[in-house]
């Protein structure tokens, strides 16, 4: 990603938050096959102001923190310098002066402060995730969560709505691509570790209401066929997100006796069918 595409991302939005953490630990982890060119160190400082303000956009971090991410790139800055001007210098300063012209020490620091600054910064992503993760799904316990739903079913009904979608002829085609692209954005993030369930179900929501009204108009079957498939994933989320059990159930709701109990469960069934299983 080129800085000035990078400078413009929005940390307040989630999708742009992931990538501005791609994109620094892409530069970073290039370092290695680039030699720690100077260039590239002063390409990772550029980048990492940014980096450091989406990282505490959802969740406060105090100045300790901070120092795990500019400390190390300060220093790989400075080291990768010497190693720039270790060319200039002559051999025999070179002989006189070799702690601090050895091109093997110089390279195994560099490669030391590289991993502490690898791990801090996976482990400051995480953090972050995590944080953003538990600050933007509804909590009702154990009882609810979209963390167990079956997502490889999920993304199979999605990617079977996107196939429907490119046989359609009711779109033009570029804000049939917009669709896919929405569809296959919302596929990408069920691979992700802290998936945001609120912004995964917005777009399930806003992909239905356009194909539903497309159908409506045009009559597209392609695009209502699409639209079923949307809804079914959505409906396989709610279902497969609630985990009954006596305690789960206890612990959640106000139950007075063992028949509320058993019209919970009847409410509530989940189908266990050979379709499901098979995708587990």
């Amino acid at each position: 990603m080129e800085l000035q595409e990078y400078i413009k991302l929005d940390i307040k939005n989630h999708k742009d938050r992931e990538l501005i953490f791609e994109a620094f630990i892409q530069i970073l982890s290039n370092l290695p096959e680039n030699n720690f060119s100077y260039q590239k160190v002063l390409l990772l400082k550029n980048f990492s102001e940014k980096f450091w303000d989406a990282i505490k956009e959802k969740r406060y971090y105090d100045d300790e923190k901070k120092k795990l991410i500019f400390e190390p790139i300060d220093k790989l800055r400075e080291i990768s310098r010497q190693k720039e001007l270790l060319k200039t210098k002559s051999f025999l300063s070179r002989l006189l002066f070799p702690k601090h012209n050895n091109p093997t020490r110089i390279k195994f620091e560099l490669e030391d402060i590289f991993e502490t600054l690898l791990n801090d910064s996976v482990k400051l992503i995480n953090g972050s995730k995590e944080f953003d993760y538990l600050h933007t799904h509804l909590d009702i316990g154990e009882f609810y969560n979209p963390k167990n739903s079956n997502k490889n079913r999920v993304k199979r009904l999605l990617n079977e709505a996107i196939e429907l979608l490119k046989e359609d002829e009711s779109f033009k085609q570029r804000h049939k691509t917009k669709i896919i692209s929405f569809l296959e954005d919302a596929i990408n993030e069920l691979d992700n570790d802290y998936t945001n369930w609120t912004d995964f179900l917005g777009k399930l929501k806003e992909v239905i209401i356009v194909l539903g009204a497309v159908g409506s108009m045009v009559g597209g079957i392609a695009a209502i066929n699409a639209k079923n498939k949307v809804e079914e994933a959505a409906d396989v989320i709610s279902k497969t997100s609630i985990t009954l059990n006596y305690k789960i159930i206890e612990e959640t709701f106000n139950i007075n006796n063992v028949k509320q109990i058993e019209q919970f469960n009847n409410v509530l069934q989940i189908e266990e069918t050979t379709e499901i299983k098979e995708d587990k």
